[in-house]
């Protein structure tokens, strides 16, 4: 299957740690190349004691990441890989894909020739689409061993900031139901914000559209099932739901200094508390 997508060193965002990260972990954190230069200089007595602990620790360092990556990759797949997906052939539902993520994941995937359904029903926003949805399409799916179900969450599932406890809590739900799906199976500046995050732009830049869609597609283009963290540093804000209870409050805390305006899909009349 071709690549969709060429990216280069400096991305929509500008300059922040994921581009570096990923520059490192290509060259001198990559095993092929930390082992060799190990290979070349161990016993030869050109370096210091020093200096040839630091390539023995990269070395070994870089060999624990890939095989951790490697172990990842096959046990959510099951051990298994669909070599099948074909642009053209197949068919992929997408909801919300009138604007933000969801409008670039269509254009980008009709581009490519494949047939996208658009499904924009206001009312079942948050969990109760993808319930729905996953209820109706499963079961073909299954029947033809073939397919790709692809959720949207939010690092507020891990770190809910003051003010998003619909939303947060909307997505720590999505994620319970894909990790329950998977198990059962076994095999962003969008619309909804606006303003600032008044974090550092290296760490936490407010992403592009197209960066998501990018992970998207090309996620889908490898037939293979990923849990996908943008910025890549979020993927620690997963494991900090098992700190101590003093640290995820430094990590609430932070998100104290966002200035961003969210507008959630659902409306309700302030005088009858129901839905509009």
């Amino acid at each position: 299957m071709a690549s969709t997508t060429k990216r280069g060193f400096l991305r929509r965002e500008g300059l922040y740690i994921d581009p570096i990260i990923a520059g490192l972990r290509g060259t001198i954190l990559h095993p092929l190349v930390s082992l060799t230069v190990l290979f070349l200089v161990h016993g030869r007595g050109s370096l210091s004691a020093a200096h040839e602990r630091l390539i023995q620790f990269t070395a070994v360092s870089s060999t624990l990441l890939w095989l951790n990556d490697w172990l990842n990759a096959k046990s959510r797949n099951n051990w298994v890989q669909d070599d099948t997906w074909g642009w053209k052939k197949e068919v992929v539902v997408v909801t919300g894909g009138s604007s933000g993520i969801g409008a670039g994941v269509v254009q980008r995937l009709a581009a490519l020739g494949t047939g996208v359904v658009v499904l924009d029903i206001a009312p079942l926003t948050y969990k109760i689409a993808p319930f729905l949805l996953t209820r109706e399409s499963l079961p073909f799916m299954i029947q033809q061993n073939h397919g790709h179900i692809f959720n949207v969450a939010s690092v507020s599932a891990y770190i809910p900031p003051p003010g998003l406890a619909d939303y947060a809590a909307s997505k720590s739900g999505l994620i319970a139901f894909h990790e329950e799906m998977f198990k059962l199976l076994s095999f962003t500046k969008t619309p909804l914000f606006k303003g600032e995050t008044n974090q550092s732009h290296f760490l936490t830049p407010l992403l592009h559209v197209d960066t998501v869609v990018d992970a998207i597609v090309e996620t889908l283009d490898s037939g293979l099932s990923q849990t996908i963290f943008l910025p890549g540093i979020f993927a620690y804000c997963a494991g900090s739901r098992g700190a101590p209870d003093w640290f995820q409050n430094i990590n609430r805390n932070g998100t104290k200094s966002l200035k961003v305006d969210f507008r959630g899909r659902q409306k309700i009349d302030p005088r009858t508390g129901k839905l509009v």
